[in-house]
């Protein structure tokens, strides 16, 4: 994706979809490409460590904030 904004990008890609506890969670390109110095970046990283987690990939931060919401209770 060298050279090509991620904005252009965004306008082609359809939603990635990932199956967590028997759902399946939708994330939008906007969310899992990153504008880095001249390209872009794809947010998804497979795990290379091998062993039982070799099949297992690496969502980070962006996306985590786009799957999941957090209540406060005691603050309201």
């Amino acid at each position: 994706m060298n050279g090509v904004p991620c904005a252009d990008l965004t306008k082609k890609l359809k939603p990635l979809g990932f199956q967590m506890s028997g759902r399946v969670f939708e994330v939008p390109p906007n969310v899992y490409l990153f504008q880095a110095e001249g390209k872009c970046q794809f947010g998804i990283y497979k795990n290379d460590l091998g062993g039982d987690s070799m099949n297992m990939f690496i969502i980070g931060e962006p996306l985590l904030q786009h799957l999941y919401i957090v209540y406060d209770y005691e603050n309201e």
